[in-house]
């Protein structure tokens, strides 16, 4: 089970809280598939939101990996009345950084360099810019490793990330993760696939009219539409 998928309906409920809500999620997964992992939540989807006042933050004790999981994740969010997002202009890329982690036995195998130094060449290809990679590795139930990178613009925030698999090289994991955010960075929109449906339910709450440019109109998107209209 995903971790963010859990916080994903409290991080909108909470909002309506008469007071802080505290949260201690013990179990599931920070990176996983078919789910935002953890640390894109953390850099790039909360930077976004706190443009329209919301006020919370997320913290990993513990990282978790498919299958066993077993992550311990802490987070605070406050009441607040949400602002119109306007953020139609993306503005110049300032920084690309991002997180390499892998399972502690991997470290052996350098698992956390190799992906990270696979991302750093084809950003330093493509973008002519050398990221910031932090590597990590961490005690978890079962091996699992992640890269995710995150681009701080003028005006926004992009992200993009792979998942490290059975049978999957880790050079192969870097290099996905950096063609996914070269990608994002070249379509020039101030916002990435990953944030246009998740920001939605909190644009429908806000008081007054919000604006984001996107790329595309994912499915994803297209069902939140849907939801929010009903």
């Amino acid at each position: 089970g995903s971790v963010s998928l859990v916080l994903q309906p409290l991080m909108i409920a909470a909002i309506h809280a008469g007071s802080a809500v505290d949260m201690n999620i013990t179990g599931g997964a920070t990176n996983g598939r078919w789910a935002p992992p953890l640390n894109y939540v953390i850099n790039v989807l909360l930077p976004l939101l706190e443009k329209m006042n919301y006020k919370g933050s997320i913290r990993i004790e513990k990282y978790g990996y498919y299958p066993k999981g077993g992550a311990h994740v802490k987070a605070r969010i406050e009441p607040c009345s949400l602002k119109p997002l306007q953020l139609t202009e993306r503005g110049e890329v300032e920084s690309i950084e991002g997180i390499s982690h892998a399972a502690a036995e991997l470290e052996k195998a350098k698992v956390a360099e190799r992906q990270a130094k696979a991302a750093e060449n084809v950003i330093k290809r493509d973008l002519e810019t050398a990221p910031a990679i932090a590597i990590n590795y961490v005690k978890t139930q079962n091996p699992g490793s992640a890269v995710e990178l995150f681009a701080k613009t003028k005006n926004s925030f992009l992200g993009s990330d792979a998942l490290g698999e059975i049978k999957k090289r880790a050079e192969d994991v870097g290099k996905e993760a950096a063609e996914d955010m070269v990608k994002a960075i070249l379509k020039n929109s101030a916002v990435d696939r990953h944030a246009e449906d998740q920001l939605l339910p909190y644009m429908a709450l806000a008081e007054g009219k919000s604006a984001i440019s996107v790329a595309e109109i994912t499915n994803h998107t297209r069902t939140n539409m849907w939801v929010i209209e009903k």
